[in-house]
């Protein structure tokens, strides 16, 4: 007599679980996948891979966010714009302005750059420093955003492509050593997220 239908079904989601730790070598969809099984073992014929969806809602996220702070930042008077929001806060100009920054000199370079070139090399950005010496109070705020948005549109073209394959090219940085396309999309969503809740905290 064949295996039932549940054994096939837990045999099927262990080779599954095997062929993502060995092809992709991350743990970010694995780890959901492999805590919540059951609900693969229910419809074991209608399964669809984790780490594809977890990559689509990264992106779905990343594009996202961009609105967000702008929606955020409209909901601002445009006359304290200059100004903090609360006690020890930067103000929105400046929010944007970092954001943009680092965006245009750190990350949207670096993903570019994975995707280009074997192994690049990366140097650190000092957002600290840039801002003392460049910093322009005078830069338009919707200007900012505009340029920011634009950085985002471009980098989505280059990531929404990406097979398997594009997500885990690596380079080497000076400070965190060698990492994936993924963590580095991963790590621009946390610093737009970061500064995301910074201005909604004022607002």
């Amino acid at each position: 007599m064949g295996a039932s239908q549940p054994d096939h079904a837990r045999a099927f989601v262990s080779r599954h679980q095997e062929r993502m730790k060995d092809e992709w070598g991350t743990m970010a969809a694995y780890h959901s996948f492999a805590l919540h099984p059951s609900s693969f073992l229910l419809h074991p014929f209608a399964m669809t891979d984790p780490l594809l969806e977890y990559r689509e809602r990264l992106l779905n996220r990343l594009e996202a966010v961009v609105s967000e702070i702008a929606d955020t930042v409209a909901a601002v008077p445009e006359s304290r714009w200059h100004q903090p929001l609360r006690a020890g806060a930067r103000p929105p100009h400046a929010i944007i302005a970092h954001l943009r920054d680092v965006e245009r000199n750190a990350y949207a370079p670096r993903l570019r750059r994975l995707l280009d070139e074997d192994m690049p090399e990366f140097e650190s950005f000092d957002p600290e420093k840039w801002e003392a010496d460049r910093y322009n109070p005078d830069e338009p705020l919707t200007a900012l955003l505009a340029e920011y948005a634009g950085l985002r549109e471009t980098e989505m073209s280059l990531l929404r492509p990406l097979t398997s394959r594009g997500w885990a090219r690596c380079g080497r940085h000076i400070t965190f050593g060698v990492r994936t396309v993924q963590w580095w999309v991963e790590r621009a969503l946390r610093h737009a997220e970061e500064h995301l809740r910074e201005l909604r905290e004022q607002s």
